[in-house]
This record gives C-alpha cells, structure tokens and sequence, in this order.
C-alpha cells in the first residue's frame, strides 16, 4: 500500500517544502521505517529525514540499529547497499539545493513561529492527500474505462 510522503521531510520539527517534487507516493513500510530517524528533534545522520534515513549504511551505527538492519534486509549485498543509498542521497541533496533559501531562514522561522509551522504542516499534508486521492480516482475510472 501507498502513502503520501514528503522527499524533504515536514512533521512538527521540520518543515519540508510543499512543492511538486517534494510531495510523493511512497511505500508504506520505508515510510514507516523513515519515520524511526524522522520522529526525532534531532536527527543523528543529517539535517532531513529522508536523507538520516538514507545515511545508515551500516558504517555509522551500532549493530543494534533497526534502521541499518532494515537496509540489509533490503539489499543483502554491502557494496549495492552503499552504492544504492548513496545515489538516493544524491537526488535528495540535488532538490534540496534547489531551494536552498528555505534552508537558511527555517530555524529562524521554526523558532519564531512554530504553531504557525505546524498548521502549514497540516494543511499542506490535507491538500496532499485530497489531491493524490484525486488523481489515483481518477486513473482507476480511466483504467476501468478502458478495458
């Protein structure tokens, strides 16, 4: 099953960007397994949650870690495991960089206003769930029209 999900994280620590690119159709199960790193005020790996979530490699973390064990499970092979999290890092830290002025002023404005940022959260989580459920109703009537 598939769940909306924001690339750049956006929860009541972080507020990632509501822009196309941003918002996605994930996995249920990596979202869930993201939300390990993602829940936490500060992440361990790196500043979003995606890109902590991508970091545990199996070089930086006990052997406890459920995250670098739920990486293995994934991919067995160490050297495809390192080299699939690094190119997924790469995308995440590419479209960050595209909107590099909202990295700069978010903990002034997590700081300053942060019930207005938990709204924004809300309503932007709302918008994107009304709008996804839109186009995948809209995709199952045109696949059932066409058979």
């Amino acid at each position: 099953m598939s769940v909306i999900e924001h690339l750049d994280g956006m929860n009541r620590y972080r507020a990632g960007l509501h822009v196309p690119g941003n918002v996605l159709v994930a996995c249920r199960k990596c979202n869930g397994e993201k939300r390990r790193d993602d829940s936490l005020k500060v992440l361990s790996l790196a500043k979003s949650g995606w890109e902590s979530f991508l970091s545990h490699d199996g070089t930086r973390c006990g052997l406890s870690c459920l995250t670098c064990r739920y990486w293995t499970s994934v991919w067995s092979d160490e050297t495809l495991r390192r080299q699939r999290l690094g190119e997924n890092l790469e995308r995440i830290r590419a479209f960050r960089c595209t909107f590099q002025e909202f990295g700069e002023v978010l903990p002034s404005l997590a700081d300053a206003l942060p019930t207005l940022l938990t709204k924004l959260y809300s309503d932007c989580q709302a918008f994107a769930e009304s709008e996804i459920k839109s186009l995948l109703e809209r995709f199952e009537q045109m696949s059932t029209s066409q058979k």
